[in-house]
């Protein structure tokens, strides 16, 4: 497939606010909820910070205490995880943004001191994993020390990431060690861990410290380069060889990740791992249903930034067989995901709910609800982001300390004691938190949303915004504050920053997404329509008349035909067709509007 690379921001279809499935969580129908919840993430680490050695504590128990050495084995708390470090300071980041604090800017600047300062091998280039802090030696992995994995090479780059959106690429004097750790962390995968062949290029999986025999291909290294910096720096205008690399990532993520969905021998899913050439490894069966939305997700942000709508419907073909009810991947009763399955037999291996698979089912539902052309899929995903949020509100929630328990069993009961460890260090819940707050207030609500900047701008500079992917003139800055004070420097068609003088401090900048109305579909749902029985065998009742047209549609997006005996008061609907058991919608017009409504065929 070829691509053309875009300089502008690019996005699908309308932003169009649905009727046919109506969000109940708080986190959908109140976006600023999130902006509390990031604030809690960033204080819980906050309190982490070691004092005397510097960076932050990696584990902490239930009661938000640090854990210090217990001799449990790797997980002894004898060390520091510089992946963690990294994905702390991505979480006080997204912090500062959401409440504008300088404090959490401060703590992540402290965060990737540290990680710089320790994480760097200074003999052979790259990223240690962890650093014993009794030996005071810094290594890889604790199950393999003596390796390079290119997901620390990627999660290492998380947090300064977050600090170049933070400041905007300016160089401010938080942001002072942000360019050089970038500049030689992306030096780093492109000289040693990127295969340059032209028919195998990617990310290999891992290498020796002196990155000797680097080997393997896949999920991690692919989605986890567009996730963790490809795709923000991309956006921010960070240089043209990044969107280069992540044009490559996705169309790997499009060919051998989603490219493998329904294929001769994989049941469920996609493979994770394969050979140097691309090759599926067929003895590996394990696939994370995270992962699996994770690349969906990434599918859908690509296809807005690039405008192709093939990354698009190859996220559309990933969603719509993960969310068929017949598979079992994702618990339709309780709401959101289960953990993992075996992609070679279609059983779900294990099903406990996880706090980052559950950020992913709503980072995939609504990038994939704002951007599908499939409107019979839409409200699935919609449903697939609200439903996964309603179950990390009522289960995932530590109550007092306001951030997530790692993992649940699949009815909602906390499985780990430790709130954070050398993964889970913020990264996630404050990602979740972030894109809560801004797909929800943009991709669904269609209203104005704040972010913070800390920004230096010398006299006659320009500084361009670009907070999240949308169509090109469809996101404007409405309105600027420098120091809690009207700035009018600004031009909104393109959210460029003007300095007329030099200017140094916290900016407050509002943006309005011009939302597109869309005649078809409706923007809220009249609270007396209603459909009776919503548990069906071939004929349901709606409580009005004047009925214009209808259909069944199941959830390949198949229409169904059916008739309309209208009424006075009611309609009847009959299905002219065999329809099959399972979740299916109908879909009634009236005066021109369409509405959808979930049903479930006996």
């Amino acid at each position: 497939m070829k691509h053309f690379l875009i300089l502008l921001l690019c996005l699908g279809p309308a932003l169009v606010s649905q009727a046919q499935y109506q969000p109940t969580s708080t986190f959908l129908t109140q976006p600023e909820s999130a902006i509390d919840f990031v604030k809690a993430v960033a204080d819980f680490h906050l309190r982490l910070e070691d004092q005397k050695d510097g960076g932050f504590y990696t584990f902490a128990g239930a009661d938000g205490q640090p854990r210090f050495p217990q001799n449990r084995g790797f997980e002894d708390y004898s060390f520091k995880s510089l992946c963690a470090i990294s994905r702390t300071a991505y979480a006080f980041g997204k912090a500062f943004q959401l409440t504008g604090e300088v404090k959490y800017l401060q703590a992540a600047q402290k965060a990737l001191t540290y990680l710089n300062n320790y994480g760097w091998d200074q003999t052979y280039g790259g990223w240690y994993f962890t650093r014993d802090i009794d030996a005071q030696k810094s290594f890889g992995a604790p199950w393999n020390p003596e390796e390079k994995w290119t997901f620390q090479q990627e999660y290492a780059l998380v947090g300064p990431t977050a600090m170049f959106e933070a400041t905007a690429g300016t160089p401010t004097p938080y942001s002072e060690e942000t360019t050089e750790m970038l500049a030689k962390g992306l030096k780093a995968l492109d000289d040693y861990i990127w295969d340059s062949r032209s028919q195998y290029l990617g990310y290999f999986e891992r290498a020796g410290e002196n990155w000797s025999n680097p080997t393997g291909k896949g999920f991690t290294a692919t989605i986890d380069g567009i996730n963790t910096h490809t795709a923000s720096l991309a956006l921010m205008g960070y240089s043209d060889a990044i969107e280069e690399r992540y044009l490559r990532l996705s169309e790997n993520a499009e060919e051998y990740l989603a490219g493998n969905v329904n294929k001769s021998g994989i049941k469920l899913g996609f493979p994770e791992n394969f050979n140097n050439n691309w090759e599926v490894k067929w003895g590996s069966t394990k696939t994370g249903i995270g992962h699996i939305l994770k690349t969906a997700w990434c599918l859908s942000r690509a296809s807005i930034f690039f405008d192709d709508a093939e990354f698009q419907q190859a996220a559309d073909k990933i969603l719509i067989q993960i969310l068929d009810p017949s598979k079992k991947a994702i618990d339709h009763e309780r709401g959101g995901p289960f953990l993992t399955l075996n992609w070679k037999t279609g059983e779900i291996t294990d099903k406990r709910k996880n706090h980052w698979v559950m950020e992913q089912a709503f980072t995939s539902g609504l990038s994939n609800y704002y951007n599908t052309t499939e409107e019979e899929h839409q409200w699935a995903y919609l449903e697939l982001a609200d439903r996964a949020m309603g179950f990390f509100e009522t289960h995932m929630l530590h109550p007092s300390l306001g951030i997530s328990y790692p993992t649940t069993s699949q009815y909602g009961t906390p499985t780990q004691d430790d709130l954070a460890d050398m993964f889970k260090a913020g990264f996630h819940d404050a990602e979740l938190g972030y894109f809560i707050y801004l797909y929800t207030s943009a991709y669904y609500h269609g209203k104005t949303f704040d972010l913070y900047y800390y920004l230096k701008g010398e006299k006659g500079q320009t500084v361009q915004i670009a907070p999240l992917e949308m169509q090109a003139g469809a996101l404007k800055l409405e309105a600027v504050q420098y120091q809690n004070t009207p700035y009018t420097a600004f031009e909104a068609s393109s959210n460029t920053l003007k300095f007329p003088e030099a200017k140094e401090g916290v900016f407050k900048l509002t943006f309005r997404p011009q939302s597109k109305s869309n005649p078809v579909l409706a923007t809220e749902q009249p609270p007396t329509l209603k459909v009776s029985p919503t548990v069906f065998n071939k004929t349901v009742r709606i409580n009005s008349g004047n009925l214009e047209t209808a259909c069944f549609i199941d959830l390949n997006g198949r229409q169904y035909e059916a008739g309309i005996t209208n009424a006075q008061r009611h309609s009847v609907i009959e299905a002219k067709e065999q329809l099959p058991p399972g979740i299916l919608y109908l879909q009634v017009q009236k005066a021109g509007v369409l509405h959808r409504f979930k049903l479930i065929q006996q």
